[in-house]
């Protein structure tokens, strides 16, 4: 292929270097130049062919329903099944006049429940999707009247279940297939998280159709977000088959001036521009097609393996020990399977393919056991200046650990360590170790796969990152969809900043570990340690960043980059000391452990703010938490450098229904059981003073959660019949479903900043029973919710039996619940004061992200 670069620089906006800068670059600098250059090329054209594949798929489907809906094809069945049987011609005029009241309808049948479709929605609440389906085939309804009716449902779900409300729109369009319909349906898939496919319904729209200004905005972020995936996913494929410098397909460029020698196989191009030649048929390591773990990239006519997809692989920092043999720091899996015992087990198994370890476990959860290597490794062979430094590449799957036993010469043992996988791990093993013995630990069961095992330190960041913000969010968590709960309030400002057209980019700081991505609910998500966090930092193109959750590691690398604008909020447990959470702490080990880094904290806290840096800005979820702070570092932070701004809620989702009387009889608990902080063991407490009144059997008690102490805490509620009790996660639309259905939410806690879920069920209008701790009052009083004593599992109790005896009282605090959110912490007026504070505008970052959009 012979591509001008020139012209593709233009396109693209790379910048390309002047001919006099080309004339002084170095032969490092030129590859370098040459190999971004390549791979933004090949990112491009690979996300365009996606696009246009699938936009190809999509006409064609089109094509096929609307042509099957069209009265020449439904009259065109009528003669078929004439011509087929000549006693079906006394049917024709009773079936040409049914398809013509089909076609003419134009009236909501009395069936259907009106305009409203109330029976629609009834039916779906009873049956679901098959009890609607039933109802609108058996009502002599037109298929417009049909799409009305799910769209109906379409409306209903979309705050409650988006991926239903997109099947919803999806039948509507089906049954009426017109270009509205489409346009429906495209911002359903959307709301669903099917991004790409969105972008390609809009795409082949009819080119008069008529977006309304909000439509209008949410289109652009659709083309945007889906132009960014299908580029994050051409990456990820192309982080494979990159090659390396001495793989690199030819090319030159095109001036007489200095530059390296070029080999006798590059050709100069024409007009001074920089030209490709036809890449070596080596540089795409083709596979043969359905091979096993592979997903197929038909458009490139290339296979790459389905488990590397969302990882870039590591790569060796230091050179080898011994030898520049890859093998010497680089044991794959065929040499570990060949090193571990083959003793028969009957819950772990280990197995060998295409050079990996498979390694597979049936262990209950909480049990381990240990896979031992057969043979000593002489610590010589393995360790430099007397630590061991190692990388262990494990796909996820299995808990697994790897352990390094130290013997002396007469092979009694003398020390070990126990070390996590996909980090970078240092261990200074004691004097006197001659051999070192190697293990994994597994954990419970699963299975995963051991790639490598490396005697090395690895390059933990790729040669760049995919980013397309000027804003990086910062923090330690992030919500999976295996793990719904770590820091999900976190997530719903990103969520609440891109309806705003305010895109950032999030990084989940992990020290150590590779970079690799996830994607969860439309928003992508990179994960990297201290080099990757370095490489986007200094990328130039970062010009805030906002942190939750500041850690001294963090810390370390942000404050390199004073030009960068910092936005910290602080949430509490990341600051406090230890007797602020002295409840935690179960035994004197465990206590003095926490004195311990709670010392280490305060110190790197008061380092950091004390003088406070001109860069850095804090905001605190609430007053409480401000004076609690302060007064525990010992000074004042300055007025201008921090503020109060409450966790925004979104009152959209958590929207507001006049609750009645009788669900003041339904109490509903959705809280985490991974601390005592949370203090679902007052939960539990309540539930059995409460059982000992006598109206305790008309009450009715659903306990959602999950944790390490969910099991205990529970135990003794188990028995009571009205006690549902459910181990699980749950997600914000879920959340939003189950306030609609019950009208107290019981919330004790030990200690809070503010009470997120407690925020968001009050704005459904259910009515909070908690403790008077911490900074709960400052966000309910006596008006809109119950504050017992802390400790005080009586009070909650009592609390209940008052909402029961008095249901007035109930519709009033519930009404009282609402507006006080509404009033004190909507997201409406939250983010605004966010946005207003760190100082960004929405149309900065889209102009930064249309500038930087081929990264």
């Amino acid at each position: 292929m012979l591509v001008n670069i020139q012209h593709f620089c233009k396109l693209t906006g790379v910048d390309l270097p002047s001919r006099q800068n080309m004339c002084h670059m170095t032969p490092e600098s030129c590859y370098t130049f040459k190999h971004t250059l390549m791979q933004d090329m090949m990112i491009d054209m690979m996300a365009e062919n996606e696009r246009l594949s699938a936009i190809r798929q999509a006409q064609s489907e089109i094509f096929e329903l609307e042509f099957s809906n069209t009265w020449a094809s439904k009259f065109r069945e009528i003669m078929a099944h004439v011509m087929r049987s000549p006693f079906s011609v006394f049917q024709f005029p009773f079936n040409l006049y049914k398809l013509w009241r089909e076609i003419t309808s134009n009236r909501s049948s009395r069936l259907l429940g009106g305009a409203s479709f109330d029976a629609v929605l009834s039916s779906y609440k009873t049956g679901g999707f098959d009890a609607v389906k039933t109802l609108l085939t058996e009502s002599a309804v037109s298929p417009g009247i049909r799409a009305n009716g799910y769209i109906a449902l379409s409306r209903y779900l979309m705050p409650i279940d988006p991926e239903c409300a997109c099947e919803a729109a999806s039948l509507a369009y089906e049954a009426d297939p017109r270009p509205c319909r489409r346009k429906w349906l495209a911002f359903r898939r959307h709301d669903a998280g099917d991004v790409t496919g969105a972008d390609v319904l809009l795409a082949v729209l009819p080119t008069p159709m008529a977006f309304s200004p909000r439509e209008a905005v949410l289109k652009q972020n659709i083309i945007r977000f889906a132009r960014k995936e299908r580029k994050l996913s051409a990456s990820m494929k192309l982080a494979h088959i990159i090659p390396k410098k001495n793989d690199m397909p030819v090319f030159s460029l095109s001036h007489p001036d200095p530059l390296p020698p070029l080999k006798k196989d590059q050709s100069r191009g024409e007009g001074g521009n920089l030209h490709f030649s036809d890449p070596p048929e080596s540089f795409f390591p083709l596979h043969p097609l359905g091979g096993e773990g592979r997903v197929r990239g038909e458009q490139m006519g290339m296979q790459f393996p389905a488990d590397r997809l969302n990882r870039i692989d590591p790569q060796v920092d230091d050179p080898p020990l011994d030898s520049e043999k890859n093998d010497e720091f680089r044991w794959d899996g065929d040499r570990l399977y060949t090193l571990l015992k083959k003793e028969k087990r009957s819950r772990t198994s280990i197995d060998r393919k295409d050079n990996r370890l498979f390694v597979q476990s049936t262990l209950p959860d909480g049990r381990h056991d240990y896979l031992c290597a057969s043979q000593d490794i002489p610590v010589g062979a393995i360790a430099r200046d007397g630590v061991i430094k190692t990388y262990l590449d494990v796909s996820p799957g299995l808990h697994i650990q790897y352990a390094l036993i130290c013997f002396d010469k007469e092979k009694k043992r003398i020390g070990h360590v126990i070390h996590p996988v996909d980090k970078n791990n240092t261990y200074a093993f004691p004097d006197g170790t001659t051999f070192i013995r190697f293990w994994l630990r597994v954990e419970g069961g699963g299975q995963a796969v051991v790639r490598s095992l490396f005697w090395q330190h690895c390059r933990l960041a790729p040669e760049r990152i995919l980013h397309q913000s000027s804003v990086l969010l910062l923090t330690h968590h992030y919500p999976s969809d295996d793990d719904l709960y770590r820091n999900a309030f976190v997530h719903r400002r990103v969520k609440l900043y891109q309806a705003r057209g305010v895109i950032v980019d999030v990084f989940r700081f992990r020290s150590g570990e590779f970079v690799h991505y996830h994607a969860f609910q439309n928003v992508d998500v990179i994960t990297g340690g201290e080099d990757a966090l370095h490489q986007l930092l200094g990328s130039g193109r970062i010009s805030r960043v906002l942190v939750h959750f500041l850690s001294s590691a963090m810390w370390t690398i942000l404050r390199c980059y004073p030009q960068i604008k910092m936005t910290v909020w602080v949430h509490g447990s990341e600051i406090q000391p230890w007797h602020r959470r002295a409840f935690n702490y179960s035994d004197a080990q465990a206590l003095e452990k926490a004195k311990h880094s709670s010392q280490k904290r305060m110190q790197f806290w008061k380092e950091t703010l004390d003088p406070l840096p001109s860069y850095l800005g804090l905001v605190f979820v609430s007053r409480y938490l401000a004076e609690e702070v302060m007064d525990d570092l010992g000074f004042r932070l300055p007025e201008d450098h921090y503020t109060i701004i409450h966790n925004p809620i979104d009152t959209t989702l958590f929207g507001y229904h006049p609750k009645p009387a009788h669900q003041r009889m339904r109490i509903l608990s959705i809280r985490p059981y991974a601390s005592p902080k949370y203090a679902n063991d007052l939960t539990v407490q309540a539930i059995l003073e409460l059982s000992a009144r006598p109206f305790f059997h008309e009450l009715e008690f659903r306990l959602i959660g999950d944790g390490k102490l969910f099991d205990e805490t529970v135990k003794p509620v188990l028995a009571f019949p009205n006690v549902r009790i459910e181990r699980r996660f749950v997600t914000q639309t879920e959340m939003a479903s189950l306030y609609l259905e019950y009208g107290v939410f019981l919330n004790p806690t030990r200690w809070d900043s503010q009470g997120v879920s407690r925020d968001e069920a009050m704005a459904c209008g259910l009515v909070p029973i908690t403790n008077k701790v911490s900074a709960i009052p400052e966000f309910v009083d006596e008006r809109c919710g119950f504050l017992a004593d802390p400790e005080d599992a009586c009070g909650l109790a009592s609390a209940i039996e008052r909402l029961y005896e008095s249901p007035a009282l109930f519709v009033q605090m519930s009404r009282a619940a609402a507006k006080r959110v509404r009033r004190q912490s909507d997201a409406l007026f939250m983010i605004e004061k966010e946005l207003e504070w760190i100082g960004i505008q929405a149309h900065e970052v889209q102009q930064a992200a249309l500038r930087h959009h081929h990264c």
